[in-house]
C-alpha cells in the first residue's frame, strides 16, 4: 500500500495536545481513534511527512489497517481530519483547525459523504455503497478485540445470549463496528431487536443491518422507526389478508417493492381487503396489481379510490343502457321483395305440383 501524505499549518518541535481536543473531543472518542489521532499528531512536521502510510501505522500502533481506516473516518466526520481517497487508497490527510471542528461538532454527517470522492469515483446521493464483507483472520480479530468499546460489545452480546459466541457472530460484530462503522449501542440494539424476536441466527441479524446500512440508519432512534415501519407494513398485510404464517423471504420483497408508491397504510389495507373480495384468496400479487392501477390512476387517498369506483360504475351502467345492434346470421340475411306476378307464378307451380 503506497505512502500518503500528512500536512499541518504549524511547525511544532514537540507534540503538543490542543486543549480543545481534551476538552471536546477526548470523552466522546473511544481508545483507538484517539491513538491514530496522537500519532498522527506525533509524526507532523511543516512540509508534510511523506512516511506514513496505512499499513506502517497499523503495525505502529498494533491494530489492524481496518481499525486506521475507521478511525480516519471518525476524525473526518468530526472535521478534525481532512482525508482524500485515490482509487481506494488514502492519499492524504490533513489536520483541520480544531475550531472549526468543534463548532462543526453535532452536525449530522452522511455517511456517503465520509470522504472526499475521486475524480474517477462519481458521487451517489442515494445509493450507499458497502464495503465488501471482510473474514477477519485470527489475528486480525483478536487486534480488533483489543479495543475497548469492541470488547465490551462483545462481552454484552454474549451476556443477552446466554450462550458463547460463535465465530459467525463475532465476525459479524467485527464487521459491523469496523467496515459499517456501527455504534456500539446501534449493535446491542440490533441484538436487541433479534432477540426479541427470538432471531439468533448471524444471517438473519445480518440481513437486517445491512437493511439499516443502506438506508443510511446511523443511531437508535432511526432504527427505532424503521423497526415500526417495517413491523406495521407487514402486520397491516398479514392481518388483513387472514395471513397467520410467517412471510416468506419473496414475499416480504414484494410487499416492500409497493413503497415506491408511496401510499398509506390505509390505502395498502384497502387492496388487501378488495383482494380478498374479489379473489377469496391471499393473493400479494393480485393486491400488487390492484395498487399498481392506483398508482398509475394518480390515487392518493381513499376519496380517490371512492372516485373512481363511481367513474366505472357509471360507465358500466351507460353501456347497459346502449342497444344491442349485433346480429345472428339470420338478421344478416337479404330479404327478397316479391311482387303480385310472383305471388300468381309461384301460386300456379304449386296448383301444376
Amino acid at each position: 500500500m503506497s505512502d500518503f501524505t500528512l500536512n499541518h499549518s504549524n511547525i511544532q518541535s514537540v507534540t503538543c495536545v490542543p486543549n480543545t481536543f481534551i476538552d471536546t473531543f477526548l470523552a466522546s472518542a473511544n481508545g483507538s481513534f484517539i491513538k491514530v489521532y496522537l500519532y498522527l499528531l506525533r509524526h507532523c512536521t511543516g512540509n508534510g511527512n511523506s512516511g506514513l502510510s496505512v499499513s506502517s501505522m497499523a503495525d505502529a500502533l498494533e491494530c489492524t489497517e481496518t481499525d486506521i481506516i475507521r478511525s480516519l473516518r471518525y476524525w473526518h466526520k468530526e472535521k478534525v481530519l481532512h482525508v482524500t481517497f485515490e482509487q481506494d487508497t488514502v492519499t492524504s490527510v490533513t489536520l483541520l483547525p480544531l475550531e472549526t471542528a468543534n463548532e462543526a461538532k453535532g452536525e449530522v454527517a452522511d455517511i456517503s459523504s465520509s470522504f472526499e470522492e475521486s475524480p474517477s469515483t462519481p458521487a451517489t446521493s442515494k445509493v450507499i455503497q458497502l464495503p465488501k464483507r471482510h473474514h477477519y483472520s485470527p489475528v486480525e480479530a483478536e487486534a480488533l478485540q483489543r479495543d475497548t468499546e469492541v470488547s465490551s460489545v462483545l462481552t454484552l452480546v454474549e451476556t443477552m445470549m446466554g450462550e458463547p459466541l460463535t465465530n459467525p457472530h463475532i465476525q459479524l460484530i467485527l464487521y459491523l463496528m469496523s467496515d459499517l462503522d456501527f455504534s456500539s449501542e446501534l449493535v446491542i440494539y440490533l441484538y436487541e431487536t433479534s432477540l426479541a424476536k427470538e432471531k439468533k441466527a448471524p444471517r438473519y441479524i445480518e440481513t437486517i443491518a445491512l437493511s439499516w446500512a443502506k438506508k443510511g440508519i446511523r443511531t437508535i432512534e432511526e432504527a427505532e422507526n424503521e423497526s415500526s415501519r417495517f413491523n406495521t407494513k407487514y402486520n397491516i398485510v398479514t392481518k388483513t389478508l387472514g395471513i397467520t404464517r410467517q412471510l416468506a423471504p419473496a414475499e416480504r420483497a414484494l410487499i416492500d417493492s409497493w413503497d415506491d408508491y408511496h401510499f398509506t397504510e390505509t390505502i395498502i389495507a384497502e387492496a388487501c381487503k378488495r383482494t380478498i373480495m374479489q379473489t377469496g384468496d391471499a393473493s400479494l400479487p393480485y393486491t400488487g396489481k390492484i395498487l399498481e392501477k392506483w398508482n398509475k390512476d394518480g390515487v392518493r387517498s381513499l376519496a380517490d379510490i371512492e372516485k373512481l369506483d363511481a367513474n366505472f360504475h357509471k360507465e358500466k351502467k351507460t353501456a347497459k343502457k346502449q342497444p344491442d345492434v349485433s346480429k345472428n346470421q339470420f338478421q344478416n340475411f337479404i330479404q327478397r321483395t316479391y311482387s303480385d306476378s310472383d305471388f300468381t307464378s309461384l301460386e300456379k307451380q304449386l296448383l301444376q305440383k
